[in-house]
């Protein structure tokens, strides 16, 4: 039974990726703790309990709950091929902006800024996307060289 204080959440706004991503960037950008947890709470009580859930999932940084055991073992040549496919970097521009980040998340999301998203993508469709990718063969592209 929700809360009775409780707006139910629009789901095609707030359990969107671009919502949490908003929300994670809000938090990394500032040190104060309480205005982190404010951050979070007040994001997690607008939202579905099932999307909650998945939320306080990605906000550990893992892709299930630890309690599953289960992990992605994706390599980090999984995650280039993936922002190549979509975008279509030259080469030299995305090893260029992998060294001045050193780090593929950042590149990714430097390089994806300027593509724009034909469709929203929402917690659920990334939590069933991480299921998904635990079906694959354990065979992984071998990491590219940067």
């Amino acid at each position: 039974m929700p809360h009775p204080e409780r707006q139910v959440p629009d789901p095609g706004s707030a359990a969107s990726m671009r919502r949490f991503a908003e929300v994670s960037e809000a938090v990394a950008a500032t040190t104060k703790k309480t205005e982190k947890v404010c951050l979070v709470a007040e994001y997690l009580c607008s939202l579905l309990t099932e999307e909650a859930s998945l939320a306080a999932i990605f906000f550990t940084g893992r892709a299930f709950p630890r309690w599953e055991e289960r992990v992605l073992s994706v390599a980090s040549g999984l995650l280039w091929q993936a922002v190549e496919r979509i975008t279509s970097p030259a080469e030299a521009h995305a090893h260029a902006v992998y060294l001045k980040h050193g780090d593929l998340g950042d590149m990714a999301k430097e390089i994806l800024q300027v593509h724009r998203a034909t469709a929203e993508l929402f917690l659920r469709d990334v939590a069933e996307a991480f299921a998904n990718l635990t079906l694959l063969p354990q065979q992984r592209p071998e990491a590219h060289s940067a």
